[in-house]
């Protein structure tokens, strides 16, 4: 689990039986569906910028347990799917990123790409696509070469964002 510290103000969303995601996931509230996906299952936008800001309007946090069975999977005593999951909306987390000189407060989004996203990574961005902002301590030293970072989540959903 990537947490790291702060009040992770706990909510039950619904989760949707073919959006599987893993403890630790970034997860957007669908706003067709109203249930939990992992940004991974994010339909592209037009552009990179368009995606990361599809999931900035859309975050709901990160997952707080697992829910479903991923691809190759396999379980005999399988719960119904029909349920809730717990979401951090708030909290500091621990996710990679690409290597890079990273200092507190700087704005990070999903990790996007022309061929998808990441569920546990994260990219620097605009201010208006964030998803939080690198914390104190940033996951290495101020101004040192990280590839994983500390970032203050805000669910834009469930507190309306920065």
């Amino acid at each position: 689990m990537n947490y790291r510290g702060g009040d992770t103000q706990e909510v039950l969303i619904a989760t949707h039986p073919d959006h599987p995601y893993e403890k630790g996931d970034l997860l957007i509230l669908d706003p067709a569906t109203k249930t939990l996906w992992p940004v991974s299952d994010v339909p592209s936008q037009s552009t990179l910028a368009e995606t990361q800001a599809y999931i900035r309007t859309n975050f709901a946090g990160v997952a707080l347990e697992k829910q479903g069975l991923q691809p190759g999977e396999k379980t005999f005593n399988f719960v119904d799917m029909d349920r809730v999951g717990r979401v951090a909306t708030a909290g500091q987390f621990e996710f990679d990123c690409d290597a890079q000189i990273v200092r507190t407060g700087i704005p990070f989004g999903a990790y996007v790409t022309a061929t998808g996203m990441q569920n546990q990574k994260v990219a620097t961005t605009t201010a208006e696509n964030s998803i939080g902002i690198a914390a104190p301590g940033v996951g290495g030293a101020e101004g040192n070469m990280v590839t994983s970072v500390i970032i203050e989540i805000v669910s834009t959903v469930m507190q309306g964002g920065q």
